[in-house]
């Protein structure tokens, strides 16, 4: 059994056991992706908070040119990216915007922004166009049909309200 993985004209291998072939000839016509690229800040979360205005210029030096925020950050990074040419396309909602659950997930619900109507409205203002439920707590799972059957409910009528704001709505399913 072996395992290769041949990345073309550069000429790199990648085996699971066996010697490296020969680099082979160039492809007439080798395919390459040349539309735009973002970044989901989220997965810079580690590092994002100690200096926003640092990895958002690496990331606009390496030629990311779209990102999708997190709610909680995007007041922090909202003028940088303008200042970058980086585009926010999406934003992920703090969870209980859409469950209503705040003590659930330990967080206070903000005296403004805490809303779906006003988060429409933030995103609307900064060119966003898809909102992300990114995540449901553990302990918000329930563990029956008639649950999930609310909680699609709950998901299609924020789904609508954002359409009828013009915006898209995602659900990312872990």
């Amino acid at each position: 059994y072996a395992l290769s993985i041949s990345l073309g004209a550069s000429g790199a291998y990648l085996a699971g056991c066996g010697a490296a072939p020969e680099p082979t000839a160039a492809p007439e016509a080798a395919a390459t992706y040349e539309g735009p690229i973002g970044a989901q800040l989220y997965t810079l979360r580690s590092v994002i908070d100690s200096d926003p205005a640092g990895v958002l210029k690496g990331l606009a030096d390496i030629g990311y040119e779209y990102v999708e925020v997190v709610q909680a950050g995007f007041p922090a990074v909202a003028s940088i990216l303008g200042d970058l040419g980086l585009q926010p396309v999406s934003m992920h909602l703090t969870p209980p915007i859409v469950t209503g659950d705040w003590d659930l997930y330990g967080i206070e619900k903000p005296a403004t922004g805490g809303t779906l109507d006003e988060s429409l409205s933030a995103a609307k203002d900064a060119g966003i166009e898809y909102l992300v439920m990114p995540y449901v707590h553990p302990k918000g799972r329930g563990e029956d049909l008639d649950f999930y059957k609310q909680f699609a409910a709950t998901l299609n009528a924020t789904g609508e309200s954002c359409a009828e704001a013009g915006l898209k709505f995602c659900y990312h399913n872990h």
